[in-house]
């Protein structure tokens, strides 16, 4: 009976065999349904449903109760429900080895009428007598703990508070302040190694008396709590110095400046003992007299994840990048601030010193720009995986060159994931390092749509600038490095050129002007590849990108060009050397394909391009493709599958696509059917869906069995 019991089931009907007794007056007697929101009641339709919450509320705390009542000078741990805590009172000389003591909050006792939008009368009345009755209970709690500590000094040793979960939404709770007022009857923790949720209140009673030597763990992701600044307030992070573990939200400006003064001393005294007693003398770090970082070094921290939430990011993970350089592997920062006030920046990367040790590194802002340090990826040679990504859509390229990054060697790195600005001012030479790489997304998306440039602006943004350029931008106090900061008056990136060699590649996904540059010859350097997916869909569908067999040949990549030798060929050996020198794209893993915008493929090319270049595609999806004479046409699939079904090549198995839905002539003559009824056997296997709908495809279009 219980096992099917649902708590968040507002509309749950007893059993039939208690029914009876819920009905009956002296259950009822002991119900408080005053004490419930009047809304919040008709949330039950039948009377039923909100009884059967009491019964399980009565029975509940009855069976407590009786397994307690025998042996109550026998218990180490107790739970206590809320709306029978007056018959514990009276027992309470009786709990003379109770170590923990477990409040458990049955009743529904939310005072907020706001919560179920009620603007009648009664409601004020609700409101005031339900917050009295918490308040009364939060009071009787607080005593219980007193009476225990007065009675049995030093015997109960911890308490914790909880939902007793009989009753829908909202989650029942109790005050903070009853939480501390009750842990600072207790003792404090003994040497914690980890603060998260489960202790923090308790933690907080006695923040400056406890010993915090043994942390190595702090999680606390709860940003409305009263007492979570006092972490910075009060330094209580200084005596972590076991800490390797950092999960909560931003501290504001400032909050790691002592790990960056602490830093800085200790790099100052190594060089110190270096230059006076030589390499490897420890005699100043041994000092007694000195600060603890000093005597035992800076707090091994190895991951952080923090989060701005209710203001902006200032200097904190900056200084955490720099301070913890030598022990960090993980670090997380998530800019999601509510703000008002367009347009915002959030930068990371000022400051950063190598950081040999950081393995994972994930930056993300939301309603800002996310910006990152010209030298960020280059000091973090061993990162294996990169998120980082910001909301940024529409952008002009000229706003870019200033902010590009430089070329980065990342020889360890697997997953490179970059969306918006990040990805915008990603250096591309940066991939000729990442051999190992297994997943790769390039994006820059907005509400599902792409934005890419006037194509004449995104063409002239490639390309190197002239020689002249650069001389003249020295000559006016360029400078060494002109290279990488061209004036402000050239707009310059630097040219993808696609010929990377990622072995390992397994997932790439691109969109905007990444898909809409790509380049085919990639695939030669990816052998491993098995997903592909490319985006172009704009909102103004400006952007055409044609695909032609000249995209699915390159040059041979070992040829040796001896051209320079002889002037003798005639203009048809030259074009039948050119030929010689090119060879077919391949990509021989690739089973899911996905493109997206206004491709143009035309029907004639379907075949070299579905089954030459991608021998054992399973999966392609379509989106927006240019149809008719100037595109694709269902019927140019469908003599495609055919084609490469007589050939043995046919390898596809499904098939989705946006393309105008067939008529029932056209329909039949392509010997596509849909809904119940198609023959068994007679169909290829595979699932072709056209704009939502599904069809098989008949093996043989002149069946007269086919079914539309």
């Amino acid at each position: 009976m219980w096992s099917k019991y649902d708590a968040w089931n507002i509309q749950q009907v007893p059993p039939a065999e208690i029914l009876p007794y819920i009905l009956t007056d002296e259950f009822k007697s002991l119900c408080r349904v005053d004490l419930l929101c009047p809304k919040y009641v008709r949330q039950f339709q039948t009377q039923n449903a909100l009884l059967f919450r009491y019964f399980l509320m009565i029975l509940s705390r009855e069976a407590t109760w009786a397994l307690a009542r025998p042996i109550l000078g026998q218990l180490r741990t107790l739970t206590i429900p809320t709306s029978d805590i007056g018959r514990y009172f009276r027992v309470i000389d009786q709990l003379a080895s109770l170590e923990h003591v477990q409040f458990q909050m049955d009743e529904s006792l939310d005072s907020e009428q706001r919560t179920y939008f009620d603007v009648e009368p009664e409601a004020s009345d609700f409101t005031r007598m339900t917050k009295e009755r918490k308040d009364a209970v939060m009071r009787d709690v607080i005593q219980f703990v007193k009476d225990l500590t007065r009675l049995f000094p030093g015997t109960v040793k911890t308490a914790t508070f909880l939902d007793a979960v009989l009753w829908p939404q909202p989650r029942l709770s109790f005050s903070e302040e009853t939480q501390l007022e009750v842990y600072r009857l207790l003792p404090p923790l003994a040497r914690p190694m980890k603060l998260t949720a489960s202790n923090w209140v308790q933690f907080m009673a006695h923040p400056r008396t406890m010993d915090l030597g043994a942390v190595k763990e702090i999680v606390c992701k709860d940003i409305t709590s009263h007492s979570f600044g006092r972490l910075f307030e009060d330094s209580l992070l200084q005596k972590c110095r076991a800490l390797t573990l950092l999960d909560i939200p931003s501290l504001g400006l400032g909050s790691f400046a002592w790990a960056v003064q602490e830093k800085r001393e200790l790099d100052a005294l190594k060089n110190n003992n270096s230059k006076t007693y030589g390499p490897g003398s420890t005699t100043l770090l041994l000092d007694t007299d000195r600060p603890a970082y000093v005597q035992h070094g800076l707090a091994p921290l190895e991951s952080v994840n923090i989060v701005a939430a209710l203001k902006p990011f200032a200097d904190e993970v900056d200084d955490i990048a720099f301070a913890f350089s030598e022990t960090l592997t993980t670090l997380t920062a998530h800019a999601a601030t509510v703000v008002h006030q367009f347009p915002r920046t959030a930068r990371f990367g000022r400051g950063w010193v190598t950081l040999l040790r950081l393995k994972h590194l994930s930056l993300h802002a939301v309603n800002a720009r996310l910006v990152i340090d010209r030298r960020l990826l280059s000091v973090c040679p061993n990162l294996e995986s990169i998120h980082i990504s910001d909301d940024t859509f529409q952008y002009q390229c000229q706003d870019l060159h200033p902010q590009l990054c430089l070329p980065a060697s990342l020889a360890r790195l697997t997953n490179l994931t970059l969306a918006g600005w990040a990805a915008l001012t990603f250096h591309p030479d940066t991939l000729h390092t990442t051999r190992d790489v297994t997943y790769l997304d390039i994006t820059h998306l907005g509400n599902g749509s792409c934005y890419i440039p006037p194509i004449e602006e995104l063409n002239q943004s490639f390309g190197p600038p002239t020689a002249a350029t650069f001389q003249d931008y020295q000559s006016e106090g360029g400078g060494v490095g002109a290279m990488e900061s061209p004036p402000p008056t050239t707009i310059f990136r630097p040219h993808w050129s696609w010929d990377w060699c990622l072995p390992q590649l397994n997932t790439l996904f691109l969109s905007s002007e990444f898909a809409y540059r790509f380049q085919f010859q990639m695939l030669r350097g990816c052998p491993a590849l098995e997903v592909l997916s490319l985006n172009i869909s704009t909102s103004t569908g400006q952007h055409p990108r044609e695909v032609t067999i000249s995209d699915l040949y390159a040059p041979v990549t070992s040829y040796n060009d001896n051209d320079s030798d002889s002037d003798a060929f005639s203009t048809q050996q030259q074009q039948q050397q050119e030929y010689r020198r090119q060879e077919r794209i391949r990509a021989p893993r690739l089973r899911s394909l996905r493109l997206f915008g206004r491709w143009v493929l035309r029907d004639a090319f379907l075949p070299e391009f579905l089954t030459e270049t991608f021998p054992n595609l399973k999966t392609l999806r379509e989106r927006g493709w240019d149809v008719g004479d100037d595109g694709i046409t269902c019927q140019g699939l469908v003599r495609c599958i055919r084609a490469a079904a007589s050939s043995q090549k046919l390898t596809l198995e499904h098939l989705d696509l946006s393309l105008p839905k067939p008529t029932l002539e056209e329909l039949a003559a392509l010997g596509m059917v849909s809904g119940l009824g198609t023959p068994e056997g007679k169909t290829f296997s595979m699932n072709v869906y056209v704009t939502g709908t599904k069809y098989f495809l008949l093996e043989n279009p002149a069946n007269p069995a086919v079914v539309i």
